[in-house]
């Protein structure tokens, strides 16, 4: 069989007739009976209307600041550096809640006792190094829930002098318009009250650190963006860093991948993006999401941490350039049952720093492709609602990559084509994001092949071509999987 369906998981024993490959043999056969049955779309890119770039160090990663000690010793130890160097350099940020009252600094390396972590200038020292060996950028939070301008100083001016270059910004509190709720400030707590203790941070930070940056405002984005607009206004940081979960089950909510995947959370998605964009765009200031995942209180066991969860993340991340946002980072746990791109299968693993690839980090793998990339407009057919389509133009005229994400049910056949008088598409080359079933939580594989134990990856070598027949290249996108078709333009 040729094509993408042939990209399918087969770690399985071939010396052991077992129930998992008579199931394999079930999705193989299926996957042939589903593309015989696929209707052909008609797209045409048109390279003259483009749109976003997507930005450097697109791709991040957030931490809780109390797992800082643990991620920093993955410099020398562990899997996370082989994990970080299979992308492009990207954005590492520690915040969370846990920054709020849960993590303090100490310059002279003594433990709180009030505090679940005391972060140490050992610790940072660990962090540069891990930045140095893999290129990553450092987001580094200060604690606002225990109003300390003086401490937050003190750890900017170290983590400025340790990482230097490598240190993009100080983040001050972490989603202070939800203080309130949170009780880590009284029913009276506004944003002119924020805004007024920011301030004294700054203006400790910029005497202890001078010219470190100050990014923010790190608001959680329910609905409305009044606290972004202001914050942009009044305080002109180097970098806007809202958040935005989509999804959440704080209060007994239990989402579901059909809801994941489903039109209402893309076109909420969309409108946010577009709100928190237009922020930007006002006060000439970059936009990028500081923290974001798929569903917010920790994740869905089940949902969050399935294939689904991969597909709805090259659907989000490409959403989110389109829109203008330089960047999503996102929020990564210790434990593998909720979201997280990486994780430990035991908390003794992750302390090791023996982390995993979980199904969201392969979305990570597929957009790391488009880097530098321009959208530009593609035309389809009518086509199903859980079909979406991207078209960019790869820098320096070097070609096209469409990225076609199904996450429906049966299988759908591509013409991919450009606009008359802009040129014919080449061989093709496809890279194929595939996995058992929209709830499975192993068995990814992108461009055929599966992130090691050691945390490398690598595409395989027998990537599929396609030859373009009248200037058209004709693709199969299995049902429950994604495609990047990557073609010149003579």
């Amino acid at each position: 069989m040729s094509g993408p369906a042939c990209e399918l998981p087969d770690g399985r024993s071939l010396g052991r007739f077992t129930v998992a490959a008579v199931a394999l043999g079930l999705m193989v056969l299926g996957l042939v009976a589903a593309s015989a049955r696929a209707s052909t779309l008609r797209v045409t890119v048109d390279p003259a209307r483009a749109g976003a770039v997507i930005a450097p160090r697109a791709v991040g990663l957030s931490f809780e600041a109390l797992d800082l000690p643990q991620i920093a010793r993955g410099a020398d130890r562990g899997t996370l550096t082989a994990l970080l160097s299979s992308l492009r350099p990207g954005v590492l940020r520690f915040g969370g809640a846990s920054v709020d009252g849960e993590t303090t600094y100490s310059p002279a390396g003594i433990p709180d006792p009030e505090a679940a972590t005391t972060i140490v200038p050992a610790d940072l020292d660990r962090l540069a190094g891990l930045a140095r060996r893999t290129g990553w950028r450092v987001l580094l939070a200060v604690d606002l829930g225990r109003f300390d301008p003086s401490s937050a100083a003190a750890e900017a001016a170290d983590a400025a002098r340790r990482l230097g270059d490598d240190l993009a910004g100080i983040e001050i509190g972490n989603e202070p318009n939800a203080f309130a709720i949170g009780g880590v400030r009284g029913a009276d707590w506004s944003y002119l009250a924020y805004r007024d203790q920011v301030r004294a941070y700054r203006r400790a930070i910029a005497a202890a650190a001078p010219g470190v940056p100050i990014v923010g405002p790190d608001t959680v984005t329910a609905g409305d963006v009044d606290w972004l607009r202001a914050y942009a206004h009044d305080e002109r940081p180097a970098l806007l860093t809202p958040h935005f979960y989509p999804l959440h089950r704080c209060n007994g909510a239990m989402p579901t991948i059909a809801d994941l995947l489903g039109a209402p959370v893309a076109e909420g998605t969309r409108r946010t993006f577009a709100a928190i964009a237009a922020v930007g765009r006002a006060a000439g200031i970059t936009v990028r999401l500081g923290e974001t995942n798929n569903i917010g209180c920790r994740g869905l066991d089940g949902v969050s941490n399935t294939f689904a969860a991969s597909l709805w993340a090259v659907r989000y991340q490409l959403a989110a350039a389109r829109a203008g946002l330089a960047g999503a980072t996102f929020h990564t746990l210790p434990e593998c049952a909720g979201y997280s791109p990486i994780c430990g299968a035991t908390r003794a693993d992750f302390e090791a720093g023996l982390l995993q690839a979980m199904p969201e980090w392969y979305a990570l793998l597929l957009f790391d492709r488009l880097e530098g990339d321009r959208f530009v407009h593609a035309r389809v057919g009518p086509h199903p609602a859980s079909l979406t389509v991207d078209a960019l133009e790869r820098p320096a005229g070097r070609g096209l990559d469409v990225v076609a994400v199904n996450a429906g049910a049966r299988a759908v056949r591509l013409s991919i084509g450009v606009r008359s008088g802009s040129g014919t598409l080449g061989v093709g080359r496809l890279l194929a994001l595939t996995a058992p079933a929209l709830d499975a939580r192993s068995g990814v594989r992108f461009a055929g092949a599966a992130v090691r134990p050691s945390g490398a990856w690598a595409p395989h070598r027998a990537q599929r071509r396609r030859p373009a027949r009248d200037g058209r290249l004709r693709v199969l996108v299995p049902a429950a999987s994604a495609v990047l078709v990557r073609a010149p333009v003579p």
